[in-house]
């Protein structure tokens, strides 16, 4: 009888043509009686290893409760880009097409290629679009960051900014976007991202002024 729980372990997923795949995945759902009052179902779970359109996420773990109008994970934390990823996803399943919409912020993340070093002390991405088969979610959406330092030969810089995101199809367009350093400098900018999940991607900037 009520409840029922159901627990997963060591498992696989892959969806939305391999954009989407997670290894090691384990978690623990509890099943009540619908007549309770109580959520139909909700849960915990965790991946070893996420891989969402070519970003590598190590560590995910979040909950899972239902939503009069889909799903919402919540308390979602991981390790991407040596820095911590947590925020909140919404999957709104209600529509004509399955809506994405999500809620994310990364601190203290670095990279370092030869001898360029790169880390950020905050970036915050915002993103409401519809989930497709064969490409990109389609919609728009908002990144910001603060606390970028960037470090290569003498070279030691901070800067802030931020830029609108839209998609359409495998393109990710930037919009409204902006560099400033700590003397309050501004590079202005937009661009856009061809075949952005795929491996072969071409970026193109328009920078129009610096002031």
């Amino acid at each position: 009888g009520y409840p029922y729980k159901i627990t997963l372990k060591d498992g696989t997923f892959s969806g939305y043509e391999g954009h989407l795949t997670a290894d090691g995945i384990a978690g623990s759902f509890t099943v009540n009686n619908p007549e309770s009052g109580q959520s139909f179902w909700s849960g915990s779970a965790s991946a070893a290893k996420a891989d969402i359109f070519s970003g590598l996420i190590q560590g995910l773990r979040l909950e899972i409760t239902p939503s009069q109008n889909g799903i919402i994970l919540k308390e979602i934390t991981g390790k991407f880009i040596d820095g911590l990823l947590k925020g909140k996803i919404e999957i709104v399943t209600s529509g004509p097409a399955t809506k994405l919409i999500t809620d994310l912020g990364l601190e203290n993340a670095s990279s370092k290629s030869g001898d360029l070093d790169i880390s950020i002390g905050r970036a915050d991405f915002n993103f409401s679009g519809a989930l497709t088969e064969s490409s990109l979610p389609q919609g728009t959406g908002k990144f910001s960051f603060s606390g970028l330092n960037v470090k290569k030969e003498g070279l030691d810089s901070i800067y802030s900014g931020g830029f609108s995101a839209r998609t359409s199809g495998e393109t990710l367009f930037l919009e409204g976007g902006f560099i400033r350093n700590k003397d309050k400098s501004e590079l202005r900018f937009s661009g856009q991202m061809e075949n952005t999940s795929g491996g072969d991607r071409n970026l193109r900037l328009s920078i129009p002024d610096f002031t």
